[in-house]
């Protein structure tokens, strides 16, 4: 599977809410960056971050616009979208980023995403948690 296919997978499977997909994509020690800023450790903490979104948004979809890859390394022009719910004041969701990952071993190893600064944050800070 080439690095842009990978990807792919990976995109396919957070659309299609498949977990075990996503994971299979990921190295276990996989690092994301939001902007230069560690936001994510590993592939547990994706998944984590995944489901707190998706609770937020049910009809969410991740939209490729634009992937290639060089080498082991995939850039891929993306928005996260879904409409939102006005009876919960839950505005829709549109951001647009882009991301640069490194594929070692078949797996994405390292996920530098390029996007509005809080955009990321702030789903993930609004999005309802298991925590009281």
């Amino acid at each position: 599977m080439t690095p842009t296919e990978l990807y792919r997978s990976y995109i396919e499977a957070e659309n299609a809410r498949d977990v075990d997909a996503m994971a299979a994509c990921l190295a276990p020690g996989l690092t994301v960056t939001v902007n230069g800023a560690a936001q994510l450790a590993d592939r547990d903490e994706d998944a984590e971050a995944t489901r707190r979104l998706l609770e937020r948004y049910p009809d969410y979809r991740r939209l490729l616009h634009n992937v290639f890859h060089e080498g082991s390394t995939v850039v891929a022009e993306w928005e996260m979208a879904a409409p939102g719910d006005p009876t919960n004041g839950l505005a829709p969701l549109s951001v647009i980023g882009c991301s640069i990952v490194e594929v070692q071993d078949g797996a994405m190893a390292t996920a530098r995403l390029y996007t509005d600064p809080q955009a990321i944050q702030r789903l993930l800070d609004a999005a309802p948690s298991d925590e009281a």
